[in-house]
């Protein structure tokens, strides 16, 4: 069965090492950092929103505690595998100028190709086609030791999209 059935993902999941406090609930121009990216996700090609790792709010838990982004990605593919969903964005928690006609052309781009894609020199927002072949590949990189997105991307063959004018991806740790 064929399905255009796109998620998005909240990555949450991280300590705040460097922060020093949960940035899902941390306020800024407002509202919190979860409320202004489910905000503009509600204006984005999904049918769905869910949140990865995060302590309480999580509805997708790390299959690999303490693993980075990696492990809530496998987690997320392991989540939807059997599922119709064919494709998942990953969007980090902290990156409150994201906006929807930037996800958008990722979307469609990843979509439509059913490659992973990102955008030039950044690593997260990320789609990844729900298939058995990006499980596999998330998981034996976490298996080696390695939580790199980057290596995620390189394995799958992923593809980089030009950066659109704009400060779109500056997080709040920058």
């Amino acid at each position: 069965m064929t399905t255009n059935r796109v998620v998005a993902i909240v990555l949450a999941g991280g300590q705040s090492r460097r922060m020093g406090r949960d940035k899902c609930i941390l306020a800024n121009a407002g509202t919190t950092m979860l409320e202004q990216t489910q905000r503009y996700l509600r204006r984005c090609a999904v049918q769905e929103t869910y949140i990865s790792g995060h302590k309480i709010l999580g509805q997708i838990p790390d299959i690999v505690q303490h693993a980075g982004p990696l492990a809530g990605i496998l987690a997320t593919l392991k989540y939807f595998q059997s599922g119709s969903t064919a494709g998942i964005l990953f969007v980090p928690v902290d990156m409150p100028q994201l906006q929807h006609t930037v996800i958008n052309k990722l979307i469609e781009c990843g979509h439509s190709s059913q490659k992973v894609h990102c955008f030039r020199d950044h690593l997260l927002p990320l789609f990844v086609p729900c298939n058995n072949s990006m499980v596999e590949a998330a998981q034996t990189i976490l298996e080696q030791g390695n939580g790199s997105i980057k290596e995620f991307i390189y394995r799958t063959n992923g593809l980089q999209l030009d950066l659109p004018a704009g400060d779109y991806f500056v997080n709040i740790n920058t």
